[in-house]
């Protein structure tokens, strides 16, 4: 089913370089066949680059806006209550050996690996100066996985945790709704409202254009306009259209910026 899935997506990108590439070399080029041809070439040198460059991510599924809602709520509810008893209840319902610690959780499973969960709670950015002093502050214990629970993370602490021989997994508010929460249908409860500015920001309207939801409507429209095309004098304009509408189904269909990933089997 994967496979299939995995070969659907792939085909569905090549058809829409295709009709890109097809809208734009017929007006310089007479014959169809080697219009074709060329719009199928084309295709093919896009998705090799494409393949190449591309690399194996775990798949994120976007939480819908109520959930978002949700888990900012329920994280700053967190901030102002003993979470550390809270997340020590959450994993004693799947880990019996579950340990409670001042400030983490340590899980022991049955394959005798040793888990720490680690809340970092505050409204600030994690950084990797934070991480660095945690995993100090850690040295005498024996675990092979640190889940750091966060606000939000720097883009820098990525490569920091390379430097480490554990494994470092971190969470920030919407990841932790999603992997830890929902996973344990076990969720905090709501006692504080994070309130934030709704006024949408340029960056949210390009993420929602751009989501991958959206990729049909894009397909759809193009498809008729380019129908169009050939019917009406204007034709380099419904085609220029049809062209704007296929890359924006592309970008909103393959591009992860706009598609949160989902990290998965954390325990």
């Amino acid at each position: 089913m994967k496979k299939l899935l995995y070969i659907s997506q792939h085909l569905l990108k090549c058809t829409l370089i295709f009709f890109i590439a097809f809208i734009w070399l017929k007006f310089f080029i007479d014959r169809g066949w080697l219009t074709i041809l060329l719009s199928i070439a084309i295709t093919l040198s896009i998705e090799l680059v494409s393949i190449l460059l591309s690399r194996k991510k775990n798949a994120i599924s976007s939480l819908k806006l109520v959930e978002k809602e949700k888990a900012e709520d329920m994280y700053f509810s967190l901030i102002n209550s003993n979470a550390i008893d809270f997340l020590y209840n959450l994993f004693k319902t799947r880990f019996q050996l579950a340990e409670k610690k001042k400030n983490y959780i340590k899980i022991k499973k049955e394959n005798e690996e040793n888990y720490i969960v680690y809340p970092v709670l505050s409204l600030d950015i994690l950084n990797a100066s934070q991480i660095a002093n945690i995993m100090k502050g850690l040295n005498k214990e024996n675990f092979s996985k640190l889940i750091l629970i966060c606000f939000d993370y720097d883009s820098n602490c990525d490569s920091l945790l390379k430097s480490y021989n554990k494994e470092i997994i971190i969470l920030n508010k919407f990841e932790t709704y999603a992997t830890i929460f929902k996973e344990f249908d076990y969720y905090p409860q709501i006692t504080h409202k994070f309130y934030k500015n709704t006024k949408q920001t340029f960056k949210q309207l390009i993420a929602f254009s751009l989501n991958k939801s959206r990729s049909k409507g894009y397909i759809i429209s193009a498809i008729i306009l380019f129908i169009t095309s050939f019917f009406v004098k204007l034709n380099l304009y419904y085609c220029i259209i049809a062209s704007v509408l296929l890359i924006l189904a592309l970008v909103s269909y393959i591009n992860p910026q706009f598609n949160q990933k989902q990290k998965t089997n954390l325990f």
